[in-house]
This record gives C-alpha cells, sequence and structure tokens, in this order.
C-alpha cells in the first residue's frame, strides 16, 4: 500500500505503525516513497522517530490539493550515523533526494529516487551529478 500520509487516520496509524515495527528496527537507512503529503506532513512524520531516526524528505507541492502525489522520506539511524554530519539536496522535488553522510574519514553519497515522471533531461543531470560524485570519491 501507497500513501503513508492516508486520509484515513486509522489506515494512516496502521502504516506509521508497520514503518515503525517492520521498516526501521534494525536498519541503519530507510527510504520510502510515494508517501503523499506535503513538507508539513512529511515533517510531521518524521517527529514520530526523531529520537531514534534522523530524517530527510522532499515533497511535491500541490497548492489546489491537500495531499501531494508523491514525496520522498529517508530515515537514518541515530545510532548508525553517530558521529557523521549529514546534508540533503533535492534534486527533483518530490522524486530524487541526494544525501550526503560524512565521517572523519569517509562520505556515503545515498539517493532516494522514485523515477514516476522523471523527464530524460532529469536522469541526464542526475547521470552527471552520479558521476561527478564518483569522480571526488
Amino acid at each position: 500500500g501507497r500513501a503513508i500520509n492516508h486520509h484515513d487516520g486509522r489506515l494512516k496509524s496502521k502504516k506509521v505503525h508497520f514503518i515503525e515495527k517492520q521498516l526501521l528496527t534494525g536498519c541503519a537507512i530507510t527510504s520510502l516513497q510515494e508517501v503523499h503529503g506535503n513538507e508539513f506532513d512529511l515533517q510531521l512524520l518524521a517527529q514520530r522517530f526523531e529520537a531514534t531516526h534522523l530524517a530527510f524528505s522532499s515533497a511535491i507541492e500541490e497548492p489546489a490539493s491537500h495531499r501531494a502525489p508523491g514525496g520522498l522520506i529517508t530515515f537514518i539511524s541515530r545510532h548508525w550515523a553517530h558521529g557523521a554530519s549529514v546534508t540533503t539536496e533535492v534534486l527533483v522535488p518530490g522524486r530524487i533526494l541526494l544525501i550526503q553522510i560524512q565521517w572523519e574519514e569517509k562520505t556515503l553519497n545515498y539517493f532516494n529516487i522514485h523515477n514516476h515522471e522523471i523527464s530524460s533531461s532529469q536522469l541526464k543531470a542526475l547521470k552527471q551529478r552520479i558521476t561527478l560524485l564518483a569522480h571526488d570519491a
């Protein structure tokens, strides 16, 4: 099932419980796509897990609708990322999010990508970005 930010509160609660018990437990990084929420919705979801996980998100803003399409969120275990600095860059809103996790001696470049409705020019820019990051490594 898609749409974590479901309009039915009971169904949304069930999905959030599933995330907590099944997806985040024991994982260093968990990425979700099609969360269907605006930035405020995604921040509320992030707050639910802030004691144990860092959360980074990107939404597609739809001014005419209260329920945004697409949307990404990535949870990173605070225990796993201890001592790291984390930066993010939205490459395509609600579709491609780059998360850079840097420790003293190494950097992990992590992408959360949902390829639905990504244009060929956006894919080309993504490929160039990946190539640049690989070259700099």
